[in-house]
């Protein structure tokens, strides 16, 4: 069904790579039922592919995708880079039809919020009201923001925040910019 939208087969081979490879077809025959526009499903297509071969490099198996492992993609691969705006909207394409189709657990909800989830929020009102930056944008910082928090509570526990300086700030970024493979992933971090 990928034949449908991509007619190049250099193109298809890109994309059926990793472990959805098998159900990528699959899930081009259900965008195509459900009558998406052709550009919006080549792009949910082109997500899922780089998706797919993302979790194949990572060694992560079809069972174990989720949100968590989406959003990792996302902030590594996607979003920090520029590419498909609508980046995050195809990840929930391809998870809810990976749930459909029993390939992966269902959602669980998260128990317990981030610790920092008002501040977290507090500083997407900013973005938003003062800034004036558009969802996505703020979903890039965002991403951003909680990794910090994140690394930030690993070292110092529940009281991260307060104890943050300016030399945690640059080790931080020291420590991420490592795990960022393409150059233009490492421009974005700051």
């Amino acid at each position: 069904m990928l034949d449908f939208y991509f007619a190049s087969d250099c193109r298809k081979r890109q994309l059926r790579r990793g472990p959805l490879a098998a159900h990528l077809d699959g899930l081009a025959a259900e965008l195509r039922r459900e009558s998406y526009a052709m550009l919006t499903a080549r792009r949910i297509l082109s997500v899922a592919g780089q998706f797919s071969h993302y979790a194949g490099i990572a060694g992560i198996g079809i069972e174990a995708l989720d949100e968590a492992f989406s959003d990792r993609f996302l902030a590594d691969r996607l979003v920090t880079e520029g590419l498909f705006r609508d980046g995050r909207k195809a990840m929930q394409h391809l998870l809810r039809y990976l749930r459909k189709q029993n390939l992966i657990a269902q959602a669980v909800e998260r128990a317990t919020p981030h610790p920092y989830e008002s501040t977290l929020a507090a500083y997407d009102g900013y973005l938003d009201r003062v800034r004036g930056l558009a969802p996505s944008t703020r979903y890039d910082h965002a991403v951003n923001a909680r990794q910090f928090l994140d690394w930030l509570g690993q070292r110092y526990g529940t009281r991260a925040l307060r104890r943050a300086s300016a030399p945690d700030v640059l080790e931080y970024i020291t420590d991420t910019l490592a795990h960022r493979r393409s150059r233009s992933a490492r421009g974005h971090l700051c």
